[in-house]
């Protein structure tokens, strides 16, 4: 048996498109960030191991009261094996995704991030980073570093280094992730002293911390060493290239990487001194490994049945976190050229009423899913719900039949969906014969694999109606993600455009307080029901499977990553 005191796990989610935290608040606690005030970190406890503490921060909820939520020098030693959803095959941010650097946690584990979604409070705080402070109207954003932190090369994590990073995200010749993610709201940034920089937004942005804990420019990178080994052998071996616990010890996708506990991290001790991620590409084949004890922690998603299964056998070693939005039809409304007859209102809202939450979750979930045709669903955890399309056929076949009339067209539609998990297969199954039954002649292809399936709609954008995609967004951040259907994001993912939309994006964009928060979820709402960007039918629960007993008792504590809720101890 492994010795272990603490853990450190990143809770992976939906494969391309993930979501986030969720804790047990109820509305009054939506998340939201407020102009007025400076936003300041916790500092790292290192008293018992002989270090420092900052005075000149507060102390932030859930940072660890009690003694056993500390790592200490005293109790360092043992490893930790996991399963992760995948992993991916950079360990650079630049070239990688949020997602495929963030499926067993590998780029918290290395990089850290700027700023932590803190499931206690519903808001987004500094974790690397210092302070974040706003201006008036939140069009500016100040953030200062703190002392002390250093690269695992030793260089320190000052203003300089910020900038360079943040100049090889986003300079005009940069082809970064992180660039078409963030341009959307960041203008410019300079340096405004030794320890601190200036972003200047594009418009007002209340929420923008979360871009520092959701996108690559979160986890910095040390520009100067990816000049000294080039990209590309930093992609495959960053070592001493971030700020986070750990660096790299063995790389070899897709099957295996190890990482090793840096033994001078500027955070303090760090308990688990070996981390092994070890992919099981079938999910039961997983939880065998897991009641055999060949792994301490695996990673359930995108198949509620298998929760539901899980939660029986297991109990209490299961830890979920609820995401809005997971499941969806998702439409072409023009990208990538595409002219068809989703392009059409009427056609999209026709989807949208054809479709029985209930019974998608009868077939593929066996009853055990969370169903819902909203936005926010009635399976959320911290935000009232809101009302979706209702399920309506004969209003689906009466816009069918109209478009039909002035158009000729005879209601084929072309589908796909991934063929794994086999609940997705069947979701999708289901959708197919709702839509055929209003009058859609839908030809489903349900048999692709995930990677041919994620290419092909996300990357090549050949697609006209996905029977099976998620998640939109997450419940901690919801207008992050669903800003990429503003008609002027880089990122739209189907030509989606609507000035309803835009204009309630823009007004949850700029709410404060959880009233005028849940008011903008309700326009935003109306705006999805007119103009329907896609078609939802449930939520699901992202769940981390951990055997406490078996390594030494987990402390669970706030997210990280508000698109992976993390479980961080050091």
């Amino acid at each position: 048996m492994r010795r272990t005191s603490t853990l450190f796990a990143s809770l992976a989610v939906v494969g391309l498109l993930a979501a986030a935290c969720g804790g047990d608040d109820d509305a009054s606690d939506a998340p939201t960030t407020t102009a007025a005030a400076p936003i300041e970190s916790a500092a790292p406890d290192t008293t018992s191991a002989g270090g420092t503490t900052d005075t000149d921060t507060t102390v932030a909820a859930g940072d660890g009261d009690a003694d056993d939520d500390v790592c200490t020098a005293d109790k360092v030693g043992g490893e930790l094996t996991l399963s992760p959803r995948g992993l991916g095959t950079t360990l650079d941010p630049y070239n990688a995704s949020i997602g495929s650097i963030q499926t067993g946690g590998e780029g918290l584990l290395l990089y850290s991030m700027l700023t932590r979604y803190d499931a206690s409070t519903g808001e987004y705080v500094p974790h690397v980073a210092k302070a974040l402070t706003p201006n008036a109207d939140a069009s500016e954003w100040t953030l200062e570093l703190r002392d002390g932190v250093t690269f695992g090369n030793g260089d320190p994590l000052d203003a300089a280094a910020l900038i360079a990073h943040l100049d090889r995200h986003l300079s005009e010749e940069s082809q970064s992730q992180a660039k078409r993610q963030v341009s959307f709201s960041i203008e410019s940034y300079e340096q405004v002293g030794d320890m601190a920089v200036k972003f200047t937004l594009h418009e007002p942005f209340g929420k923008f911390p979360a871009l520092l804990a959701g996108t690559a420019i979160g986890m910095v990178q040390n520009a100067r060493v990816v000049e000294e080994m080039g990209q590309e052998a930093f992609s495959q071996f960053p070592l001493g290239g971030g700020v986070g616990p750990y660096e790299i010890a063995e790389w070899a996708p897709p099957a295996r990487v190890v990482f090793e506990a840096k033994r001078d991290w500027w955070g303090g001790p760090v308990c688990i001194e070996t981390i092994t991620e070890t992919f099981i590409p079938d999910i039961r084949a997983g939880m065998e490994a897991f009641k055999l004890g060949e792994v301490d922690v695996i990673y359930l998603n995108r198949d509620p049945a298998l929760v539901a299964d899980a939660e029986a056998e297991f109990g209490g070693m299961l830890h979920s976190t609820m995401f809005n939005a997971a499941f969806y039809v998702h439409m072409n409304s023009g990208i990538n050229g595409y002219d068809g007859p989703l392009t059409d209102v009427r056609v999209r809202q026709a989807v949208a009423h054809a479709i029985d939450p209930d019974v998608v979750n009868a077939r593929a979930w066996g009853g055990s899913g969370w169903p819902g045709s909203g936005v926010v669903q009635e399976a959320s955890e911290s935000i009232d719900a809101t009302e979706g399309p209702a399920y309506d056929p004969d209003l689906a076949r009466q816009l069918l039949d109209e478009y039909k009339a002035e158009t000729g067209w005879d209601g084929t539609i072309d589908a796909m969906a991934a063929a794994t998990p086999a609940s997705n297969k069947e979701a999708a199954i289901s959708v197919k014969a709702m839509l055929d039954a209003v009058g859609f002649n839908v030809n489903l292809d349900s048999d692709l694999q995930i990677v041919d399936f994620i290419t092909q709609v996300s990357i090549d954008r050949s697609f006209e109606l996905v029977a099976s995609w998620g998640t939109i967004a997450a419940e901690a951040e919801l207008y992050n993600g669903l800003r990429t259907f503003h008609s002027a994001d880089p990122n739209n993912p189907s030509g989606f455009a609507s000035e309803a939309f835009d204009a309630a994006l823009t007004v949850l964009r700029d709410s404060q307080g959880p009233d005028q928060y849940q008011a903008a979820l309700e326009q935003l709402q109306a705006a999805v029901n007119q103009d329907v960007p896609f078609a939802i039918y449930g939520a699901d629960r992202g769940t981390t499977l951990a055997d406490e007993s078996a390594i030494g008792g987990l402390v669970w504590h706030n997210g990280i990553d508000p698109i992976f809720e993390t479980a961080f101890i050091r």
